[in-house]
């Protein structure tokens, strides 16, 4: 017998996505239940109890305000290693490493 953590890992290597999102006309699949949870939260609830106290825009988690506020404090924690560019956000880093400097191995 397989256990569901393989099973699911296998879903990684093949793409396959068997969970639907569970909102009608949303045509959206994910490889677990609990990615289909946390879509539903992020992309269709509409309670926003977290509003960011310069611009007003809401947020479903409180880590979240905290990561925006870094837009309006000119924080920029996450510094390339490569050029030295700034970024308020780590993915922001990353996404820049991967287009910028996807070819420089270091």
């Amino acid at each position: 017998m397989v256990s569901a953590s393989t099973l699911k890992h296998k879903l990684i290597h093949t793409g396959e996505k068997p969970f639907k999102c569970t909102v009608p006309d949303c045509d959206k699949s994910f490889r677990s239940t609990s990615e289909v949870k946390k879509h539903v939260l992020i992309q269709h609830t509409t309670e926003r109890p977290y509003k960011c106290d310069v611009c007003g825009k809401g947020f479903i988690r409180m880590f979240l305000l905290r990561s925006h506020a870094k837009i309006h404090s000119g924080e920029k924690p996450f510094v390339c290693h490569i050029c030295g560019k700034a970024f308020p956000k780590l993915y922001s880093m990353q996404r820049h490493k991967n287009l910028i400097h996807r070819f420089v191995t270091h």
